[in-house]
C-alpha cells in the first residue's frame, strides 16, 4: 500500500499527525522549555519549540487519548517515539543535549493530565540507531492495527496491506542478519521480540498474499529471555554488554573449580 494512504488509514499515523497538528497550538510558553534550552545551543530556537510542542501536546493528552482509543494503550510509547523522531531529526546524535533530556523529563511530570507516561530517553542514541527502534516500533504496532482490519473487514482486507508486510519482514531479516553476530543485537532484543509477536497475529492472514512474503530469519536468542539494554526510564543509564557479563561469570567459575580440584 502506498505509505500516503497508509498515513491515513492506520491508528497510529493518525495519532501521529494528531500530535504533529499541536504545532502550532503552542499558545502559553512553558518556562521549563525557555529556562533549560533557549541560547544554549546551536539550535536552541529550533530545540524550544520541540519542548514548547511536547509540553501543548501533553496539555491535551487526555482527549487525544480518548479520541485514539485503538492506539490508547501504548500512547505514551507513541508519544516518546514521535517526540524523540522529532529530537534526531533536529540533532543526529543528541547525547550530550542534557539539560534538553532534562527539560522533557520536566515537561512530561509536570503534566498532570496523565501522570504516568514519563520522558523515554532511549539512552540517548542517535539517529541511526533511533531510526532502527522507530521502524520495528512501527511496524510492529501496525500489524496490530492490520489484525483489527481484518476482524473488521476479513482476511480479504489483508491484500492491501501484502506489500507493507512484506517490506517489514525484509526489514527484520535484515537486521537480525547483521547483528546477528555482534553486541549491538542486544540492544534490539526487545523490538525483535515484539515484531515477531505481532507479526504471528497476521501470518495466517499473509498465506492469501499474492506477492511473497519471506519467512522470518529465526534470531539465535529466540528461546533466551534477555534483559533490554537500553534503560529507557534512566537519563544516565549506560549500555551494559550481557554477553561479557556472561564470560566473566564462566571464566570465574571455571577457576573456582580448578582450586576446589587442586586443594581437595
Amino acid at each position: 500500500m502506498n505509505p500516503e494512504v497508509l498515513e491515513q488509514d492506520l491508528p497510529l499515523y493518525k495519532l501521529y499527525e494528531k500530535f504533529d497538528s499541536y504545532k502550532n497550538d503552542c499558545t502559553k510558553d512553558n518556562s521549563i522549555c525557555t529556562d533549560f534550552i533557549k541560547y544554549k545551543y546551536l539550535k536552541s530556537h529550533d530545540l524550544t519549540e520541540l519542548c514548547q510542542h511536547l509540553s501543548a501536546v501533553l496539555s491535551s493528552f487526555n482527549n487525544i487519548k480518548q479520541t485514539h482509543t485503538e492506539v490508547s494503550s501504548n500512547i505514551c510509547n507513541h508519544l516518546n517515539i514521535w517526540l524523540y523522531n522529532k529530537l534526531t531529526n533536529l540533532v543526529y546524535d543528541p547525547a550530550t543535549l542534557d539539560n534538553v533530556h532534562y527539560a522533557f523529563m520536566k515537561v512530561f511530570k509536570e503534566n498532570k493530565e496523565y501522570e504516568d507516561c514519563n520522558y523515554l530517553n532511549y539512552n540517548k542514541c542517535n539517529k541511526d540507531e533511533f531510526n532502527i527502534i522507530k521502524k520495528f516500533h512501527d511496524y510492529s504496532e501496525n500489524f496490530v492495527g492490520i489484525q483489527n482490519k481484518i476482524k473488521e473487514n476479513g482476511y480479504s482486507v489483508i491484500k492491501n496491506y501484502c506489500s507493507y508486510i512484506a517490506e517489514s519482514v525484509n526489514f527484520y531479516n535484515d537486521i537480525v542478519l547483521k547483528y546477528a553476530n555482534s553486541n549491538t543485537y542486544y540492544i534490539y532484543d526487545s523490538e525483535l521480540k515484539t515484531f515477531r509477536d505481532n507479526f504471528n497475529k497476521i501470518y495466517m492472514a499473509t498465506l492469501s498474499c499474492n506477492s511473497h512474503i519471506p519467512h522470518l530469519q529465526p534470531a539465535y536468542n529466540d528461546n533466551i529471555e534477555l534483559s533490554h539494554v537500553f534503560n529507557y526510564n534512566t537519563l544516565n543509564s549506560e549500555p551494559v554488554n550481557l554477553r561479557s557479563v556472561a564470560k566473566n561469570l564462566l571464566t570465574f567459575f571455571g577457576i573456582f573449580l580448578i582450586f576446589f580440584c587442586v586443594y581437595k
